[in-house]
């Protein structure tokens, strides 16, 4: 069975720095709804809420994997949007 959602922090292993990853664009590309921890800057390759969901902090991460959860119809409207905009420009 393939992941309902996947959840990517942006933290280097050294130095506690946000940065861009790769699996920032690879998560939408598998079709699961992506809980990407917010990094300046990611909001001009994904829109929040529409493609992807960013979080800042652990509660919000749950309340955001809690509402893919229990909402799966729109999730699957937020899965579909984030594959479809990472296959397009990513």
């Amino acid at each position: 069975m393939a992941a309902k959602m996947s959840v990517n922090f942006n933290r280097s292993s050294r130095g506690n720095v946000m940065q861009l990853k790769a699996r920032n664009f690879e998560i939408p590309a598998s079709g699961a709804v992506a809980l990407l921890e917010y990094t300046p800057r990611l909001e001009e390759y994904f829109e929040d809420g529409k493609e992807v969901l960013f979080w800042r902090t652990t509660d919000e991460l749950i309340e955001k994997a809690r509402w893919v959860l229990g909402h799966p119809a729109e999730a699957t409207q937020v899965a579909n949007a984030g594959k479809e905009r990472a296959y397009a420009e990513h």
